[in-house]
């Protein structure tokens, strides 16, 4: 190791019940890069999505911050549930890394563990169904390929894995090679799951000397004259390379831009489900004073480049807008004072991406108590098993303005019960009180409802409050249910339902949905 010298960087997914220690001790030293490995928060983690996502790309931005890194040599690999990480985030965040190979890897859920088995398939009717397959939209691979256009893959599997069928990645190689895209493929005969060859440094299945190779004759291409960028959902992920997405039209819904500079004056872009966006240049990609955007078809004008803060090498940003009349315009969408942003987007599990803490509630009788209390230590322990994080546990009276300014707040309790939702209770969008929760225009009555509900904390705009409430005991009992703490966990921003949940999984559903771009309700993002 040369602390002056620059290195490549591998990072390396492990798969299922893997210590990080052990996928990084697979692999012989490279006296070219560092080989790092992620824990995915624990050995089973969240195969690499949500949190695990959050943890590979935590972790590769530590290895840039401690060691000097080439960005332009970073390149993701993993094997087995690492080698679907591989695909999640390579394709959500493809202008990370240089080249990328995922090894055993299994594509998608539907694909790998039949999610029609679950009781919300077999239950639930066709509008909640689509719902909840909107919120884990972003897990599916398939839907996100084109990002890889300037992403090369190795991708490597054993004709007889017995644990991930070679079916994964052979629909995975023909999907870019349909695309056109750079992709090598290597099937080895024979080989299952796991395997090595002869006496090669390092475990084959992982340091494979011919991924190897194919990582060291790849560089990355920070700006990319042609850009593809599809995506679901903008608290994942709002940009590739120099093209940002700043609003979608329909939430949740798949939405594709394609920019690419035709020549040193022309820029061109399509877009669909696309509400505004922004274009981040630098003289890499034009080498011209004015450019022309050319939107759907559509000349929107000639613009001049200005140099942003006083930097020849980039431009200040433009941006695109659409009109009521299906048209883009220059200009940034119209900001609001309360709006969902990249940051703070939802939807219920993004309450748990920042420092949350959680509050349960003492203002009610003593049961309902020992029961806020109870639920969130059910969750905290959860927390600590599934993540291997601590919690702050505190009582809703011990909240202060420090903490509120700091933290995401998980509230157990309703107004009755826990002092911090009656101060906000009047400002949520959805009401909750003995006996009844009214959502919209519609009150729904009786004994034994909950609700989970996310929202931008009213005393502090900047963090969210995840509400855990019910109509009564029962109900606030049944907030333990349908949890979030796991990949395809599939909540959106609001959800309301009775004990028919423990039977029936989202059959027993009867109001669920998103909150539109200003935090509001509409009939369009949900059912009730």
């Amino acid at each position: 190791f040369d602390p002056e010298r620059t290195y490549a960087l591998i990072l390396s997914l492990h798969g299922a019940s893997v210590p990080s220690d052990g996928q990084v001790g697979c692999y012989a030293p490279k006296d070219w890069a560092f080989v790092v490995a992620p824990t995915n928060r624990r050995r089973f983690g969240f195969d690499w999505q949500d949190w695990g996502r959050r943890d590979a790309l935590e972790v590769l931005e530590q290895m840039e911050q401690r060691y000097r890194i080439d960005p332009d040599r970073i390149y993701l690999t993993g094997h087995s549930m690492g080698g679907h990480g591989v695909w999640h985030v390579g394709l959500h965040h493809a202008d990370r890394f240089a080249a990328m190979a995922p090894s055993a890897g299994w594509n998608s859920f539907p694909l790998y563990v039949p999610l029609y088995l679950r009781k919300d398939y077999m239950y639930a009717p066709p509008a909640l169904r689509s719902i909840w397959e909107r919120v884990i939209r972003e897990d599916r691979t398939e839907a996100f390929m084109e990002n890889a256009l300037n992403v090369p893959a190795f991708v490597l599997h054993g004709s007889d894995d017995d644990d991930v069928p070679v079916t994964h990645a052979r629909r995975a190689v023909e999907m870019l090679t349909g695309l056109g895209y750079e992709v090598t493929y290597r099937e080895k005969p024979g080989k299952g799951h796991w395997w090595d060859e002869g006496d090669l440094p390092g475990t084959a299945c992982v340091d494979y000397p011919e991924m190897m190779a194919f990582f060291k004759e790849r560089t990355r291409n920070p700006a990319p004259r042609r850009v593809v960028f599809v995506t679901t959902d903008l608290g994942v992920n709002d940009r590739l390379y120099w093209v940002q997405v700043d609003g979608l039209k329909r939430l949740y819904e798949d939405a594709r831009i394609e920019a690419e500079v035709i020549d040193d004056h022309t820029i061109r872009v399509t877009a669909g489900n696309i509400a505004g966006f922004t274009l981040h240049l630098t003289d890499a990609l034009i080498d011209a004073k004015r450019v022309t955007v050319e939107v759907n078809g559509s000349r929107i004008g000639d613009f001049r480049l200005e140099p942003a803060g006083g930097n020849p090498q980039s431009f200040l940003p433009l941006s695109f807008h659409i009109r009521k009349d299906g048209r883009f315009r220059a200009g940034p969408m119209k900001k609001r004072r309360f709006q969902k942003t990249s940051e703070q987007y939802g939807p219920i599990k993004a309450a748990y991406f920042s420092p949350f803490v959680f509050v349960y509630g003492t203002s009610g009788d003593a049961e309902q108590t020992a029961l806020n209390l109870h639920l969130a230590r059910i969750k905290a322990q959860l927390w600590w098993w599934r993540a291997n994080g601590h919690v702050r546990v505190v009582p809703d009276e011990a909240v202060d303005e420090e903490m509120i300014e700091d933290y995401n707040l998980i509230l157990f309790g309703g107004s009755e019960s826990n002092t911090i939702m009656a101060r906000i209770a009047g400002k949520l969008p959805i009401s909750v009180q003995p006996g009844s929760i009214t959502v919209g225009d519609r009150k729904i009555e009786g004994e034994g409802w909950a609700v989970r509900m996310i929202y931008p904390n009213p005393l502090n705009r900047k963090r969210f409050v995840l509400v855990n409430a019910g109509t009564d005991v029962e109900g606030m009992r049944l907030t333990e249910v349908l949890g979030t703490m796991h990949s395809a966990a599939g909540l959106p921003d609001y959800i309301i339902y009775n004990r028919e949940v423990k039977t029936k999984g989202w059959g027993g559903v009867t109001a669920v949905g998103f909150f539109d771009q200003t935090w509001r309700l509409d009939r369009r993002l949900g059912e009730w």
